[in-house]
């Protein structure tokens, strides 16, 4: 079997498709469509998301924070649920850890996508309905996800969502190791961790750079003497999903 035919059997299963309606679709026996993917792994390994796995909310929160900051989500041309989160390729730890929330939030291994062969930008993907709908509990967001993006008004988050989120939205779009920073060009998302920063008793700064070309840019600082206990939060958050590594070795692949 041709590769590109492999790849794109292989893809469409692991959205859903059925080895029968790939037999159908592509007029290839099922044993043959069988015996190519499961030679690569692929039929031992796929399940469809069909719930929840874990309930712990700093995985949760952290999935999301991640998502909002640096992802994305889509109908591909075969009508597969794609969800991405986007990142740099040697960023290893970092991509170990958002296949760690995956793997304990819906029992499923990602995809790490190389989206530019002369560049270093990746993304760690994952095919599924469920998830690709779950993320909208959370989040609300228009066809412009990078300027509109933000939680959904809920009565009440949990402490430990917040935090996760915040840890989250860190990794994605955050600067810290002399200063914090933060950057969004979505007022809801500034406001959301504003909020967060305030609640967890950071004095926080907000500034806002305009540029004629761009929307502007929303920039979120906290003091310098501030910095130490932020990352100490940050690394208590990633003890509590689960994941024993510090923040700056998934930030910055420091150990």
């Amino acid at each position: 079997m041709k590769p590109e035919l492999k790849k794109e059997l292989s893809e469409l299963y692991l959205q859903g498709s059925s080895l029968r309606k790939l037999s159908s679709k592509y007029n290839i026996p099922k044993t043959t469509i069988y015996y190519n993917l499961s030679k690569d792994g692929f039929v031992r390994r796929h399940s469809i998301i069909r719930g929840l796995k874990s309930k712990n909310e700093f995985i949760l929160g952290t999935f999301i924070g991640l998502w909002a900051g640096d992802g994305s989500k889509f109908l591909d041309t075969h009508g597969g649920y794609t969800i991405k989160i986007h990142l740099n390729k040697n960023d290893k730890i970092l991509i170990e850890f958002i296949n760690f929330l995956y793997t304990n939030m819906f029992q499923k291994k990602t995809i790490l996508s190389d989206d530019g062969s002369t560049t270093n930008k990746a993304s760690v993907k994952i095919y599924s309905k469920f998830v690709y709908n779950f993320i909208d509990e959370y989040i609300y967001h228009n066809r412009n996800k990078t300027y509109s993006v933000k939680l959904k008004p809920r009565k009440m988050y949990s402490k430990k969502f917040l935090k996760g989120f915040l840890l989250g939205l860190i990794l994605s779009d955050g600067y810290l190791k002399k200063d914090f920073v933060f950057t969004s060009v979505s007022k809801g998302l500034t406001r959301d961790i504003v909020y967060i920063l305030k609640d967890f008793r950071f004095e926080v700064k907000k500034s806002i750079v305009k540029n004629r070309d761009w929307m502007p840019v929303n920039l979120v600082r906290i003091g310098r003497k501030e910095v130490p206990r932020l990352n100490k939060l940050l690394d208590s958050i990633l003890k509590l999903t689960g994941f024993e590594k510090s923040f700056m070795s998934v930030k910055y692949s420091e150990v």
